[in-house]
């Protein structure tokens, strides 16, 4: 996941439009708890690589059907990531030019 936002923080710095979505088990990871795991290695914790990436303009999404299977609301997740149906997320996904699952 940390992968990801690194991705798309690389992507937005240099000009391009990039999202990232918080699907299934990601959306644990966007949490408050969630996001203040440790990082590793090279990368940071959840939450400085979401404010990284809220910094560049990466668009943040979560799924709405996910936060409910885990008994989740929007309460429950970093601020500024938004909650989406699966509509929507087909919606961005068809707009792009490149889609990237990991």
């Amino acid at each position: 996941m940390k992968s990801a936002l690194m991705l798309a923080i690389t992507a937005a710095s240099t000009g391009n439009r990039a999202s990232v979505f918080f699907h299934l088990d990601g959306v644990k990871a966007i949490t408050a708890q969630g996001a203040l795991k440790e990082g590793s290695g090279q990368y940071p914790r959840t939450h400085e690589a979401v404010e990284q990436a809220q910094a560049v303009g990466v668009g943040l999404y979560a799924s709405e059907e996910s936060l409910m299977m885990y008994g989740l609301t929007s309460r429950d997740i970093i601020q500024g990531v938004k909650v989406v149906g699966s509509t929507k997320i087909n919606e961005l996904m068809s707009e792009s030019d490149a889609v990237l699952s990991l």
